[in-house]
């Protein structure tokens, strides 16, 4: 898991984008620059990374759920229920760009005309 993390989130120079790599994976960027980084992937291994933590928040919290139970599209930057409101809820201290970037990236969520819906990818 980590290795596929850090090879997706390699920028066009080849550097690697900590930041990215936090949000998949859960280990703090410091541990990223340092060379304990395969212990420290053991040490962290129940940590759910932040963008797990607020898909799962997506599936299981009422707000964010329609009468049958299944998850309901959400508008970016809206009032209640709102994908910023997960956000401010779920994030952590990660922006709420690069979350939702990330979401993106891993095909958890679709954007449809400014509503994001969570794909069966996410299952």
């Amino acid at each position: 898991y980590l290795a596929l993390a850090l090879e997706r989130c390699r920028r066009g120079n080849g550097r690697l984008n900590a930041s990215r790599v936090e949000l998949l994976t859960g280990l703090p960027r410091r541990g990223l620059t340092s060379k304990s980084v395969a212990s420290d992937v053991w040490a962290r291994a129940t940590v759910i990374p932040w963008v797990r933590r607020l898909e799962q928040a997506w599936r299981i919290e009422p707000r964010y759920l329609d009468a049958h139970g299944h998850p309901v599209p959400l508008p970016v930057d809206v009032a209640a229920p709102s994908f910023e409101a997960l956000w401010k809820k779920h994030g952590g201290t990660h922006p709420k760009r690069a979350l939702l970037d990330a979401l993106l990236d891993l095909r958890l969520v679709e954007n449809e005309s400014g509503l994001l819906r969570l794909t069966r990818r996410s299952r």
